[in-house]
């Protein structure tokens, strides 16, 4: 199987596009937003990890999970992460993915991770806003709330 086989195989499980829509401006916000649009989330067995792709003030252009693995673990390619954005027209974007334990608290891998897909959005020119790790209906983690990223200012005002 081919490279581009095998990351097709990974590529967007769901997706939705749209006019620009709500703004994610706290982690919150992203919390409630992915609970909404994925009822399941909360109580899932598998790990889901999704992207949403965002305007210069923030608003909602696209979202998808990208990526679904086993309870403890789910493969993120950081090229199909931003191949997603650009194609999507993001401006910036906001990362999220669910811990079916149920405890938000990031590891090491997800620490890991948010800096290397921190570094690569640089280099292409689309900030990372925020990684949010959903545990389940009320708890979740926020890269940016824990001061892992630095907080970024919408164009256009609230």
């Amino acid at each position: 199987m081919s490279r581009g086989a095998k990351l097709h195989e990974l590529r967007v499980v769901y997706e939705q596009r749209g006019a620009p829509g709500r703004r994610m401006l706290s982690s919150r916000d992203v919390h409630s937003f992915l609970l909404g649009a994925v009822p399941s989330l909360a109580y899932q067995t598998d790990e889901s990890f999704f992207v949403l792709a965002l305007d210069a003030r923030h608003r909602i252009v696209a979202w998808s999970e990208l990526f679904r693995g086993p309870m403890t673990a789910c493969p993120v390619d950081p090229a199909s992460v931003f191949r997603w954005a650009l194609m999507s027209g993001a401006v910036s974007i906001v990362i999220a993915h669910s811990h079916p334990s149920g405890c938000p608290q990031a590891s090491p891998e997800d620490v890991a991770l948010t800096r290397r897909l921190v570094d690569a959005g640089r280099i292409i020119g689309i900030e990372i806003l925020d990684h949010v790790i959903v545990g389940d209906a009320t708890s979740y983690f926020s890269f940016l709330d824990a001061g892992f990223l630095s907080k970024p200012e919408p164009e256009g005002g609230a």
